[in-house]
């Protein structure tokens, strides 16, 4: 990283310069101006600050809605004040312990508790904040820990009257390193595989994102933002109590990130100014003092809801300008990555009795089949609720509650979805399940970081090989948009598409895992008859180009019959036929399934 980009980066030049580089050089001077109350009140501001950023990356990036973040400041603030009173162990070398020890404890309390969502996480990680403020209470006392030496002995500052200037530069510099993290990660694939869990899990999890792994490592960085400030707050405080992290302060930290609303540092400044600083300012109004507060923070939520809804309507009405003439194109140049050799192996999928019983009721009854799909189409019909989508989750490894087994080339037995998608089974979905908050381009880009081994320690703070995609990443998924004729709609949001353009962006997604066989679950619902066609000219370029396989569920048989090579019907959890579309038509047991009749299929 050369100097000047490390001084963009710290001074926000690219973005923010006009406000927050003169915060930044406002913080720089305020040491020697303001009186020891004055700093002591910034030092707590910056102290909120960090505690805000670390939560952003927990609630705005990962979308995890934690009660109890103000434990980990907790397990950051004892760490010091036990390394200093039983091992005198120094404050800077504190700092990465009690970062670490945060860290640990975030692993710890997010492997069991990450497997809910929502309401149900937010009591759980409420619960823990209880629980680690009373074990303070009843370990150390009401009363906490008293005597904790300042960051630097009172002879190397020059007396008392200077601890408040060092407090407020130490807190202080913490803001732009850890405004520095939260650029890096903004700009990370770290950043967008969070918010791909964040907006639809199911179909991050399709992508080849391991979703408890990421979440883990989002639960980890935000409580190491905790954990750190909990040694400057020890430091500056020179003694702690739990008094100081009861569940008040989790709701004020929670708030600060509510109200900057994003990822924005000048917000997220702005923010904890509001709930930090502004009682301090309004103190000479004693008696008017949480009134005067509590408007001041009204008008600044419902004026910034406001904004939003403004800045949302004229968004959607470009869009729905934009999307009025939008037609698929015609594929383009087959993307490099995915031509196969000649001497390609093949791809089969074994299925022995499975069965998936749903209350009592069998949804797949006993069902045994084995197909070989490389650079195949094979179809899969049958009524409504025959249990065809039930199977095709059981071989994306969506649902593991069965008997029987799954196999194919590189999976036996129960798997998930990511180490599905990680040995090549791509899937789209009845109705498309995108990542809204992304563009086209960055919905299939999300896959492709499940092909990469991504160092979390280079991505974070050193090689810029790691802070974004590179550009031969960036290549190939400019090659599948243009191939899939999405070029034009690459930078616009997915939830502003039309279907058609929704469902090959999916295709495109699947494409980006370099897959051996993509899972179609009625992709040409909802589609016109020239939509279709564009479809099935793709679906064959594939299959022939390529030998990617597909598996299609299918209701549409004008759309089904004439692509499929082989069809296998199910019907009421039973596999009834297998075998050409010809032979399917003419089948008496499959007419009966589907019209109760001797009607003949079309």
């Amino acid at each position: 990283m050369t100097l000047s980009r490390a001084i963009d980066l710290l001074t926000f030049r690219n973005k923010q310069f006009p406000v927050l580089g003169l915060l930044f050089f406002f913080g720089l001077l305020l040491p020697l101006v303001a009186d020891n109350y004055i700093l002591r009140a910034f030092s707590i501001f910056y102290i909120y600050v960090l505690l805000g950023a670390g939560l952003s990356i927990v609630v705005i990036y990962a979308g995890l809605l934690d009660l109890g973040y103000i434990a980990f400041f907790a397990v950051g603030a004892y760490t010091y004040a036990l390394l200093d009173q039983h091992f005198c162990v120094p404050f800077f070398i504190s700092v990465p312990i009690g970062l670490l020890n945060a860290a640990i404890f975030g692993l710890v309390l997010g492997f069991p508790t990450l497997r809910v969502r929502g309401d149900y996480l937010a009591l759980v990680t409420l619960g823990f904040g209880e629980i680690i403020r009373v074990l303070l209470v009843n370990i150390w006392g009401p009363h906490g820990i008293t005597g904790i030496a300042p960051p630097l002995s009172l002879n190397t500052v020059g007396g008392a009257e200077n601890l408040y200037k060092l407090f407020y530069i130490i807190t202080f510099m913490t803001i732009p390193l850890g405004f520095l993290l939260l650029s890096r990660i903004e700009r990370s694939p770290l950043a967008q595989a969070w918010l791909a869990i964040r907006d639809n899990e199911r179909a991050a999890r399709s992508c080849g994102v391991n979703s408890l792994h990421w979440l883990l490592l989002a639960f980890a960085l935000g409580t190491a933002f905790a954990g750190t400030a909990g040694v400057i707050f020890a430091g500056i405080q020179r003694y702690i109590n739990p008094s100081s992290f009861i569940l008040d302060e989790s709701i004020l930290i929670l708030s600060i990130v509510v109200i900057a609303g994003g990822t924005s540092r000048g917000r997220l400044l702005v923010a904890a100014g509001l709930l930090c600083l502004m009682p301090e300012v309004l103190r000479d109004f004693a008696n008017y003092r949480l009134l005067l507060y509590g408007v001041i923070l009204i008008i600044f939520v419902i004026g910034e809801e406001k904004l939003k809804g403004i800045k949302l309507s004229r968004a959607h009405n470009a869009a729905g300008q934009s999307s009025l003439n939008m037609q698929l194109q015609k594929p383009g140049i087959m993307p490099s990555g995915l031509v196969r050799h000649s001497n390609d192996n093949g791809w089969n999928l074994k299925v022995n009795h499975l069965t998936v019983n749903f209350n009592g009721v069998a949804a797949i009854n006993d069902v045994s089949f084995s197909v070989e799909l490389a650079g195949r189409i094979i179809g899969l019909i049958g009524p409504n609720g025959a249990g065809k989508t039930t199977l095709f989750n059981c071989i994306a490894g969506e649902n593991q509650q069965f008997a029987g087994s799954i196999s194919f080339p590189g999976m036996k037995g129960r798997h998930s979805p990511f180490m599905s998608a990680r040995c090549g089974v791509g899937r789209t979905f009845q109705t498309p399940q995108l990542f809204e908050s992304m563009t086209a381009f960055e919905n299939i880009a999300v896959s492709s970081i499940a092909q990469s081994d991504i160092p979390i320690i280079g991505s974070l703070c050193g090689s810029t090989r790691w802070t974004s995609f590179s550009n031969k990443e960036k290549e190939k998924i400019n090659e599948i948009v243009r191939y899939l004729g999405l070029t034009e709609v690459s930078d616009m949001k997915v939830n502003s598409l039309p279907l058609a353009m929704q469902r090959l962006i999916e295709i495109g997604r699947a494409l980006a895992l370099k897959p051996r066989v993509i899972l179609l679950d009625e992709i040409a619902s909802g589609l016109n008859s020239s939509d279709k066609n564009q479809l099935t000219q793709i679906i064959r370029q594939l299959c022939k180009q390529t030998s990617v396989g597909f598996l299609i569920v299918e209701h549409d048989m004008d759309f089904i019959m004439p692509l499929a090579e082989e069809i296998l019907v199910i019907d009421a959890g039973e596999m009834i036929f297998r075998g050409s579309p010809s032979e399917v038509k003419a089948n008496q047991g499959v007419i009966d399934a589907y019209l109760g009749g001797t009607n003949v299929i079309p």
